[in-house]
């Protein structure tokens, strides 16, 4: 179900990077806050939304696999956080392919991915599946805020959806 929900946030950004690319190599920076503000702002409501959904309903939906996966509705939530944690820091990974910085942002997904491991061996013994839920959604709070601290000293645009309401560029 996380799965799926995240084919919407992949829309989302489909939709609007090749217009922020269009409008970045016009270097028409205004304009590419103000897409970058409203697929942020888009992918915040569709995110928070496919939570709270999964909060609200997620004991059904795990349920469909049999009764004894309804109590499993605690994992999807956690594991869904990771949509929200991208949407506040914005399309940064595009950025980067933007701007041909495709090995560094591998580089920091492999390293979170290390990390999402470890805290998994971590994690685990103590709080079982939530563990490992819960160490692959710090790792992807990891791997996002790089990426955005990365992605904003290259391209110097600053992704984040804080950004959309103060700094904008640095």
């Amino acid at each position: 179900f996380r799965m799926l929900a995240g084919f919407g946030m992949r829309t989302l950004y489909s939709l609007f990077l090749p217009d922020i690319v269009t409008v970045h190599t016009r270097d028409e920076m205004s304009e590419v806050r103000a897409k970058i503000t409203k697929v942020n702002l888009l992918a915040l409501g569709y995110s928070t939304a496919a939570v709270a959904f999964f909060a609200v309903a997620g004991g059904v939906l795990m349920s469909l696999f049999g009764p004894e996966f309804a109590q499993g509705w605690a994992l999807l939530v956690v594991v869904s956080l990771t949509m929200v944690i991208r949407a506040i820091f914005g399309p940064a990974p595009a950025l980067l392919a933007m701007k041909g910085s495709n090995q560094p942002a591998a580089m920091v997904m492999l390293g979170c991915l290390i990390l999402s491991l470890v805290g998994t061996l971590v994690l685990y013994p103590q709080m079982g599946l939530l563990g490992i839920a819960a160490s692959y959604t710090v790792a992807n709070l990891v791997a996002s805020a790089s990426l955005w601290y990365y992605a904003r000293r290259v391209t110097g645009i600053d992704s984040s959806l804080l950004s959309s309401f103060g700094q904008g560029q640095k």
